[in-house]
């Protein structure tokens, strides 16, 4: 299956110590566990995945999927509000929903006008719109909170790793920074 495959990919990520790699891994485990409707995994894998996501990319793309997860579990009011934070996210960074996506975010929205009705659901998703990254993070979290082993990170997945430093890049006619090896304090 798809899981297992991940779970073989990012067990051979830990393996060389890749952890932009593993925090990828677990944000699809977790969509994958989503979409299957595997509540505590999906959250899990999540709580797992943010804190690398943080460091190499944008979360927004997994807080959808948590979305989702909220919607088929009883807190519609989060799934929406994570849904107008997506939206917004999406919006600024001139990205699209891929057709899965779209349908993920349908999906989420008619559960929520279903159980909230639309006036209350475009209330969610204005204010939504409005959450900080971190205040999103934290609303996603919250029905993971009843989780029994929280399986984030105790310590920066890139500790462990050579820093690299921003350094101005001469050779460019843009104003572009590259990452060097060195020391980072």
């Amino acid at each position: 299956s798809a899981i297992a495959r991940l779970r073989t990919a990012l067990e051979a990520l830990r393996q060389i110590n890749a952890p932009h790699g593993e925090g990828q891994a677990l944000g699809f485990l977790a969509c994958a566990h989503a979409l299957r409707g595997d509540r505590d995994e999906a959250l899990s894998n999540a709580q797992a995945a943010i804190p690398h996501l943080q460091f190499t990319q944008n979360v927004s793309w997994l807080l959808q999927y948590i979305a989702l997860v909220h919607s088929r579990h009883g807190t519609e009011d989060r799934a929406a509000s994570l849904v107008g934070y997506v939206d917004r996210d999406f919006a600024r960074a001139g990205r699209i929903l891929y057709p899965m996506q779209t349908r993920i975010r349908d999906e989420t929205l008619a559960r929520a006008q279903a159980a909230l009705g639309p006036g209350e659901v475009d209330l969610r998703t204005a204010s939504g719109a409005k959450l900080t990254e971190e205040q999103a993070i934290a609303l996603a979290d919250r029905l993971a909170a009843v989780l029994p082993n929280d399986s984030r990170p105790k310590v920066d997945p890139f500790e462990t790793l050579t820093p690299w430093v921003p350094v101005p890049d001469r050779n460019s006619a843009l104003p572009l920074l590259r990452l060097t090896p060195g020391d980072s304090g």
